[in-house]
Formats: structure tokens, sequence, C-alpha cells
């Protein structure tokens, strides 16, 4: 797993709603169709976040190609936060599953 550095900064929607993250870690779900996506940063979508918080873009079907580094713009369809959960083989507390509206692309990283 990548390191949680600058992992605490906010993300903020711009005026259309739409947030743009960069990806610094992937994990497939070797048992499932998934596959995870940690963004750097958190997305302003609750007043608060928990300690050591850390944000996951949801791919239920593994329709996406994402690798470490790029930088996604996406808007949010719904979150779900857990207080642990197993990724391969660790257990990551205080995570939040962000699952994207269908428009979800690779975009320039903001300078």
């Amino acid at each position: 797993m990548a390191s949680r550095d600058n992992c605490a900064v906010p993300i903020l929607p711009d005026n259309q709603g739409y947030f743009l993250a960069e990806i610094c870690d992937v994990y497939d779900a070797p048992q499932s169709a998934h596959r995870f996506y940690l963004i750097r940063g958190l997305l302003k979508v609750v007043d608060s976040v928990a300690d050591e918080e850390s944000h996951w873009i949801c791919d239920w079907d593994k329709r996406y190609t994402f690798t470490t580094g790029d930088c996604v713009k996406f808007r949010v369809k719904s979150t779900e936060f857990k207080k642990s959960i197993r990724h391969g083989g660790k257990v990551l507390v205080n995570l939040r599953n962000i699952t994207p509206e269908v428009d979800i692309e690779v975009s320039r990283c903001a300078e």
C-alpha cells in the first residue's frame, strides 16, 4: 500500500460538483470483480473525518484502468464509511468507499 503522505489534504468540488484527485494506490480484490483506487487527499463530502481516514474510489465492475499517478475527474454518487476492512491481507481502518458517477475520466492534475 502507498504511504499516506498528503492524504489529509481536503479536495473540494468545482462549481459543477466534480472532484479532481490523484490515484496513489490501486488494489484489485482477488476474489471479486472489484478494484479500489486510493486517492491523495480527502474529498469534502462530509463535515468531519475520522483520524487517519483514507478515501478509495470503488470500481465495482473493474471497468476502469487507472494507474498510480493518474488524475481523475468525477462526481460522487455515494459514499460509505468503514471502520475497518481487510485489503490485500492488511486491515485498513477509517476508510471511505467512494462510488463515482459513470462519467469519471482521466484528467490533467492541477499544477
